[in-house]
Formats: structure tokens, C-alpha cells, sequence
């Protein structure tokens, strides 16, 4: 269920980054805060299907577990198809995450990949952490239906500093382009290309963990073309890895570029 995978998706922190003395760089600051705050700006959340049985969920975090706590919140975009499945969630004792539900009817989920924001409550204001994220866009589409183009060539420059084979699918209902069980298995790489030629990446959040101790780490703020160099096509996307700890210690930095350069399948043509 998309809940499980979404609760795996949230970041912590690895030993690479700068701490952060103060709290302008930090993603979030749960040291010394009750507060509340989404993890993360954005979610991308690729695949609906019917067995989600209409709702989708996104985590919202609070730094301290004693006692409940209530917080309501808003939904934009997506008129007529989303909705939240209530105006609040309440953060039960011992916990210091709750989950925001949004409901959907699939008969009418586009496989067009479309934005949601869910924003915390202006009632809320004073139950806010310290640099919170107050709001999260939520790019979501339907499950698509991908056949198998060719087998290209992975790299990761920053994260594994290796290379693999690489399989690329595309989707039968237009320019969607997947490339599945990248980095781990279950980790499907997304992107689109649009009417001008231009690369839409939908890289999902991962759920990948560094180590024990630091948990999981997604990709932001990607920016993703494709090259031709010496009669081959290169997909290359530079992003942001950018993590958060929520064990107790100090967060860290706000994150490292990443390169990512994917040798396209010679099957593969612009479309």
C-alpha cells in the first residue's frame, strides 16, 4: 500500500553532510521542538491503482511524543478527484508521526502526472517546528502500463560511484519512461518527455537506507536533459540528495548534488 511505501520514503541524515550549527540550513529541527512539520517539500507518488482502495497517505512529523496532539489541513489542486479523507489528524501519545490521508476516485486518477499541496492549517500557527514546512506538493498519477524499449548503462557519480546495466521501459499511454529496480529493487526511476522536447523527471522518493543508524534518502530539485555525444543519447540529470534525521541527534546539512548519467538505449528515439 502506498502508506507502507510512503512512511519508508522519509529521510535521515548521513555522516557526509555538514551539521548545522543553526537552524538555516537544517531541513527541520526536532531537538528541542513539539512542533509539527511535513518532512519534505515535495512527494512524488507514481502508480495508483485501484488496491490502493481510494486513499493515499503522506506522513507529517512532530518532534516530541508526550501526549496528543491535533492539527488540521488544507488541500489545492485536483478539484473533483482528491480530497482529504479528513481535516485533521491527531498525533496520539508515543508517536511522532501521523499520516494525512487523501481520497481519490481512480475511475477518474489521469496517468498525467498532477499536483497537490496539502498546507497546514493557518489555525495551526502556533504548533509549527522551527523552520517548518508548512505545506508539501504532491505529484501523483495513475499506474501505467510500461513495455520493455532496451537495456542502457547507470551511473550514480555521488551515491554508489559504480555503474550497472539498466533496463528502460515506456509507457503505452504516452512519452512515460520508467526505469525499474534502479539502485535497489522496488525503486522505479520516472520520467516523462513533453510536446517541446523537454525532460520531466519524477524521480520517486526511494526509500533507500544508508545505514542503521541514519535511515533512508531521497532526490530534489532535479533538473534532467538529454544529450548526444559521439552518436549515443545520454540521459543526464543533476539533483539534490538530500536527507534528515528524526533519531534525536543534530539534523544536518540540507543536502549534496548528485549526478546522474543514464547511456540510453540504442532503441530509444526522441519522440
Amino acid at each position: 500500500m502506498k502508506k507502507n511505501i510512503l512512511f519508508s520514503l522519509i529521510m535521515s541524515v548521513i555522516m557526509l553532510f555538514a551539521s548545522c550549527d543553526t537552524n538555516d540550513d537544517c531541513i527541520y529541527d526536532f531537538t528541542d521542538s513539539a512542533l509539527v512539520t511535513f518532512m519534505a517539500e515535495t512527494y512524488n507518488m507514481p502508480g495508483i491503482t485501484a488496491s490502493d482502495n481510494g486513499t493515499i497517505y503522506v506522513p507529517v512529523f512532530r518532534g516530541n511524543t508526550n501526549g496528543g496532539t491535533t492539527v488540521k489541513f488544507e488541500l489545492s489542486g485536483g478539484e473533483d478527484v482528491y480530497s482529504l479523507e479528513n481535516s485533521s489528524v491527531t498525533f496520539v501519545h508515543g508517536s511522532n508521526q501521523a499520516m494525512v490521508g487523501i481520497s481519490f476516485n481512480f475511475d477518474e486518477v489521469s496517468p498525467a502526472p498532477v499536483k497537490l499541496t496539502i498546507s497546514i492549517s493557518e489555525e495551526n500557527e502556533g504548533q509549527l517546528a522551527t523552520n517548518a514546512i508548512t505545506s508539501t506538493t504532491i505529484t501523483v498519477s495513475r499506474e501505467l502500463t510500461y513495455k520493455k524499449i532496451g537495456t542502457g548503462l547507470f551511473e550514480s557519480a555521488f551515491i554508489w560511484e559504480d555503474s550497472w546495466k539498466q533496463d528502460l521501459y515506456k509507457a503505452e499511454e504516452g512519452n512515460y519512461y520508467s526505469l525499474p529496480n534502479c539502485y535497489v529493487s522496488g525503486t522505479h526511476m520516472l520520467f516523462a518527455i513533453n510536446d517541446n522536447g523537454e525532460i520531466e523527471w519524477y524521480t520517486p522518493d526511494t526509500g533507500m537506507s544508508y545505514n542503521s543508524s541514519y535511515g533512508n534518502f531521497i532526490f530534489k530539485d532535479p533538473e534532467a536533459s538529454i544529450v548526444d555525444s559521439d552518436g549515443e543519447k545520454y540521459l543526464v540529470v543533476s539533483c539534490i540528495v538530500n536527507l534528515v534525521n528524526f533519531s534525536g541527534n543534530d539534523p544536518f546539512g540540507a543536502g549534496v548534488v548528485d549526478e546522474i548519467i543514464y547511456k540510453l538505449p540504442n532503441e530509444f528515439t526522441m519522440p
